[in-house]
């Protein structure tokens, strides 16, 4: 395709200006890309970038642009004469390396056009003031893509760009270190600019290296070699040059202002440019480029031989620090020093491999003596008006701090013991300690609190290690003394740290909006923090959180002061409370939590009001989540008599959210999660409180106000009481009057929606919430009886007896009950059509947004399922444990036919299939928790009926199969008997099992699926709870029914149409037929692997890699996991794939 100049430039302007649809914009940058690769297009390039010819500066960078493409395709055979040769000599190899002389010197051309270029846009840039720095940018890119490829015929590409400066000649390509003084002291006079651009130059080629280092190993050394001896001196000497003008000017104007020396500056050398008012932009761009070079130099430690020294150029750095003493100068100089600070932290922490140990020793004298103090004090000693400001820099300086104590944190040991570097801690305190509320108005303690943990963790890990270097049993004892004073001083400024700021509406209304996420999980580092530091200062820190939590108590008038400490006190106590169990409990803490709950017991102002007093939900959210942490005390004998206080107060909470419109809706949840969590540990000791919860109760059952999660909070609470008690008819009694109350009160429902009574969706659907918490209330009454633990460690031999008998008897009916309420909601046609035809909005999953919508007989189903499930694992009989299994199974029967009539089968993953999962699931747990005691009659009933007399409905959806296959499975697993009993009554039943399970594993593709059916073949193959009988059928089928030949055709189908996250799925069926069939699979395998080469071959296929190695490779193995090796191998070459 030809092109003209006109043509380029209309292009250019026309795909810049933002005019163009998608497929215009695709079209435009293709003929572009086609001109760009033109033989003709660098004269075109080179009138695009002549700033006379007043073209944009979008035609300008593409002029740039077109060079980079002619030079990628001039280096892109760069290296061809090395791959052709192999046995020349190093020169030889060299030459081919850097190309024939005719394309170097084509690239020396290359190079002088640009630099040319380069010099017209820089007139264009500071004398006619264009922003044309982007592309400057792209022809120093240009120029490094260049030394790249070409360094060794273009060894200093810093020198040549200053030398064609006066003379753009071939000749200043040539230019070397040798040199450096006469160009470097010609070029430089005046300008400071020209400082500023070889720095960025510099900067470019260094990054440009780093970015693409994809050299061949040989040219690397070479290329290391070149920037070490000539590149960065030449940097270095700028870098240290730049750093030297700005310190002597620094020191000039420090004179001055101090009327000393007043004519210094005539003593400067006429050659020193001048620099304006301004230090910053020459110092952050000499910084910038000496960063790029560290992360360079880093890196080529690993890579070359090459050693550099840097301590010149960091002790410049110092000494530009040093230089800033007083407010003026830390003020007017603020942006450098932040550069500069920023510098060293970024050395530390990636590159302190390049420092030594005296640099490392100025670090810490720069950071802890005068000039760090000072500037520490200088930045919090702004003025309020000033910290969030300031937060910034302080910030960036504790980074520096932190990242040097992070090279050594054992070194904090050493300096713990010595006097005379205390104000190290002085300084790390007061970073930490910095004012303001964190993450609103600082982040600096946030940033300290990972240190401190660090800092915890290490020192308290190796008391051996700590001894040795130490040296001395005494300095170990002083360090821990000293170690634990500090953590404690640190408690306390992070103790300061997280109390909410109630008294500030604006800061708190930031807490609940845009900082909150960040703001709490700040909370909750700093929890973690007190954790860990309990290990070290034990009860000295509980001791001053309970004192302050008493001090706030022992006022006339409440305070949101009082109720910001005492929230924080508590806060952190629950922290560390929360880990403990029973036995690990210091007997200090039973001393202080007694003292809490004692104190003021029975005035107006005691522990468990002030989150009443104040009325302020942060206070009471963090007082339950306390008081639900600490299940050891009640069960003490110091805690003991507090626990019905504590529980009453509690449900005068719940009862207070209930009524309450200003408490969060969330707050009825944590209340009842507490009450949950207290019952449940402490069941044994509130028997006799049981009669109070009576009344609460009866309202809770039939009220429709309650919240439903807190309706079977407190149902499950109540029943972890009942479970408690260990006389069996008190326990039946008081759980006939839950059962009762939630049927009387579901009757009541079910009559008024039966009626039509209810007009309208809205509250047809509350009042469908409502039942599903009632039959959800069940379940909890369920979860509440279940032991917590083997029944033989829970009761004497006596009360075991008792208990079972009494449930065997079942005098008062509850089974029954059970079964009622279950029938009541599950198997009444009328109201499953309701439940059907409606959708939870949520509420009952714990969603309140509306985002989930469920089938409310999903719902009722599922719920029902977990009644049956949760007395399946009892180890004595119970309410909710039916000796007769034929009870479930004709549940699970019945609901799955009226289910099942329900689908439309036509109409893959309908919601009502969701029901029969949760079946397939009950039946599971049942065969898993009684396949001892089940008969195979029940069990080929269930089976039969779910999967031979309903194959379409299976196959209908393939989650619903892998639920019936996981059931299928565990019967396998358990006691195969029970399903092969099919076969001697039900002829080829079994047979159709099989023939579906073969259709699913040929045709998933879903991960859960496959493992599910691989699973079933493999249990079936190995049968290692099978009787002999069982596994005489097996090999039966397997071989004189050809199903052995079946499953191993299939197996290689799916296996080799798989992608390559699922074929090592399919390797354990053939390592388990290689274990079981050793004999038969090497023929099935050969069979199966002819049938399907044939099929790819007959489609255009590749064929398969050798079948017959394939065979061998695998019986190598001898059915080990080096299968999945072989296996991996020809799957790759069979589709035509490289391992990576």
């Amino acid at each position: 395709m030809d092109f003209n100049f006109s043509q380029v430039v209309g292009l250019i302007e026309t795909l810049y200006s933002n005019t163009l649809a998608a497929g215009q914009v695709v079209q435009v940058q293709s003929q572009l890309q086609q001109f760009q690769k033109h033989q003709g297009s660098l004269q075109v390039a080179d009138q695009l970038l002549d700033p006379r010819n007043n073209y944009s500066l979008e035609c300008q960078f593409f002029g740039a642009l077109t060079y980079t493409v002619q030079l990628n395709q001039i280096f892109s055979t760069w290296g061809a004469v090395v791959d052709d040769e192999s046995d020349i000599d190093d020169d030889e190899t060299l030459k081919g390396a850097t190309g024939t002389d005719d394309t170097r010197n084509m690239v020396d051309q290359l190079t002088l056009r640009q630099l040319s270029h380069l010099n017209n846009l820089l007139t264009q840039h500071f004398v006619h003031r264009q922003p044309n720095l982007f592309v400057i940018k792209k022809v120093f890119s240009n120029l490094s893509l260049v030394y790249c490829h070409n360094f060794h015929n273009w060894t200093n590409p810093l020198l040549s760009f200053l030398g064609t400066q006066d003379d753009p000649s071939i000749s200043s390509l040539r230019l070397s270190v040798a040199n450096i003084e006469h160009h470097l002291q010609a070029s430089l006079a005046g300008s400071a600019q020209k400082l500023q651009l070889v720095l960025l130059f510099s900067q470019i080629i260094i990054e440009d290296i780093l970015k693409n280092n994809t050299m061949s190993d040989h040219l690397d050394q070479q290329l290391h070699t070149c920037l070490r001896k000539e590149v960065f001196v030449v940097t270095e000497f700028f870098v240290n040059y730049s750093m030297n003008l700005v310190i002597e000017k620094l020191n000039n104007n420090n004179n001055n202002n101090n009327n000393n020396n007043n004519n210094n500056n005539n003593n400067n050398n006429n050659n020193t440019p001048k620099l304006s008012n301004d230090n910053n932009q020459l110092l952050a761009d000499a910084v910038r480029c000496y960063t790029a070079w560290t992360s360079y130099i880093s890196f080529s430690y690993l890579n070359s031989t090459e050693k550099f020294i840097i301590d010149p150029t960091l002790n410049l750095l110092i000494k530009f620090l040093l230089c800033h003493q007083t407010s003026d100068q830390l003020i007017n100089d603020s942006d450098s020093i932040f550069v500069v600070i920023e510098f060293l932290t970024n050395l530390l922490e990636t590159n302190a491999n390049l420092l030594n140990n005296s640099f490392k020793q100025t670090i810490n004298d720069l950071i802890f003596k005068d000039w760090g103090m000072n500037y520490l004090n200088f930045l919090n000693g702004s003025g309020d008006d000033d910290l969030i400001e300031n937060e910034k820099s302080v910030q960036d300086f504790a980074k520096l701090v932190i990242s040097y104590f992070e090279l050594d944190m054992v070194r904090i040991s050493k300096l713990l013991v010595d006097d005379s570097c205390s104000y190290i801690f002085q300084a790390l305190m007061k970073l930490t300690a910095f004012p303001g509320t964190p993450i609103l108005d600082e982040e600096i303690s946030r940033d300290f609190i990972e240190f401190w943990l660090e800092t915890s963790d290490t020192l308290i890990d190796d008391t051996d290690s700590l001894l040795i270097l130490l040296k001395t049993t005494e300095n170990l004892q002083l360090f821990k003394k000293n170690f634990k004073t500090l953590l404690e001083l640190l408690g306390k400024t992070y103790w300061t740290k997280v109390q909410l700021p109630l008294a500030n509406q604006t800061s708190m209304k930031m807490i609940k909006g845009q900082y909150k996420d960040e703001y709490f999980s700040y909370r909750r580092d700093v929890g973690d923090l007190f954790d860990s530091m309990y290990v070290i200062i034990k009860d000295s820190i509980f001791k001053f959180l309970f004192d302050n939590i008493i001090n706030n108590l022992n006022v006339t008038s409440l305070t949101l002061q009082n109720a910001s400490e005492v929230e924080a006190s508590v806060f952190l106590i629950n922290c560390m409370c929360s880990n403990f169990s029973e036995g690990n409990v210091p007997d200090e803490i039973f001393g202080m939590l007694v003292h809490l709950f004692s104190f003021h017991r029975n005035e107006e102002i005691n522990f468990l009001k002030i989150g009443l007093i104040t009325n302020n939900s942060y206070l009471m959210n963090t007082t339950v989540s306390f008081l639900s942490s600490i299940n050891f005390f009640y069960k003490s004998e110091q805690g003991l008599g507090f626990l019905n206080e504590i529980l009453d107060y509690l449900f005068n909470l719940l009862s207070l959210s209930i009524q309450s419109k200003e408490l969060p809706g969330k707050f009825q949840f944590i209340v009842a999660r507490a009450i949950a969590s207290i019952c449940s540990q402490c069941r044994t000791f509130l028997a006799s409180s049981l009669f109070k919860f009576e009344p609460l109760l009866f309202n809770v059952i039939n009220s429709i106000d309650f919240k439903a999660f807190t309706r079977e909070k407190v149902i499950n609470s109540v029943s972890f009481i009942i479970q408690g008690i260990k006389n069996p008819q008190t326990q039946g009694e008081y759980i006939v009057k839950l059962l009762q109350l939630i049927n009387d009160q579901s009757t009541k429902i079910f009559s008024e929606i039966k009626s039509g009574r209810v007009n309208n969706n809205h509250d047809l659907n509350i009042l469908l919430d409502y039942l599903v918490s009632l039959l959800d209330c069940v379940l909890q009454i369920a979860r509440g009886m279940q032991l917590p633990e083997e029944s033989v460690i829970f009761y004497n031999d006596e009360e075991r007896q008792l208990v079972d008998n009494f449930w065997i008897a079942d005098n008062l009916g509850i089974h029954s009950m059970i079964l009622q309420i279950i029938s009541g909601f599950s198997l009444d046609p009328e109201l499953t059509n309701i439940f059907i035809t409606n959708h939870n909005n949520g509420e009952s999953l714990g969603v309140t947004d509306g985002s989930v919508k469920i089938n409310y007989h999903n719902l009722v189903t599922e719920k029902c399922c977990e009644i049956f499930r949760a007395g399946l694992c009892e180890d004595i009989n119970g309410p909710f444990v039916f000796a007769d299994n034929q009870i479930i199974i004709d549940y699970v029967l019945s609901k799955f036919e009226d289910t099942k009539n329900r689908i439309d089968v036509d109409k893959p993953h309908s919601s009502m299939t969701l029901s029969i999962g949760y079946l397939f699931g009950l039946l599971e747990t049942f065969v898993s928790a009684n396949y001892r005691k089940l008969s195979k009659e029940a069990v080929t009933n269930c089976i039969i009926t779910i999967f031979v007399m309903n194959p379409q409905l299976l196959n209908s959806d393939v989650d619903l199969f892998t639920n019936a296959l996981q059931f299928l499975n565990k019967v396998i697993e358990k006691k195969p008997d029970l399903l092969f009993y099919i076969s001697d009554n039900s002829a080829n039943y079994f047979a159709t099992i099989l023939e579906s399970c073969m259709v699913v594993l040929k045709q998933s593709n879903e991960k859960f699926v496959i493992k599910t059916v691989v699973k079933f073949w493999c249990n079936l193959i190995t049968l290692r709870a099978g009787t002999r009988e069982n596994q005489e059928y097996i090999t039966r089928i397997f071989i004189d029914e050809q199903f052995g030949q079946k499953l191993t055709n299939v197996t290689f189908s799916a296996l080799l149409k798989s992608t390559r996250s699922n074929y090592e799925i399919y390797c354990d069926i053939v390592r388990n037929m290689i274990g079981k069939y050793p004999l038969q699979f090497k023929q099935w395998a050969n069979n199966a692997l002819i049938l399907i080469n044939n099929q790819r071959v007959s489609n255009g296929k590749k064929a398969l890699p050798d079948i017959r190695q394939l065979i061998s490779k695998l019986y190598l193995t001898k059915g080990t996991r080096k299968v999945n090796m072989v296996i991996k191998d020809f799957w790759l070459a069979a589709n035509g794939l490289m391992d990576i």
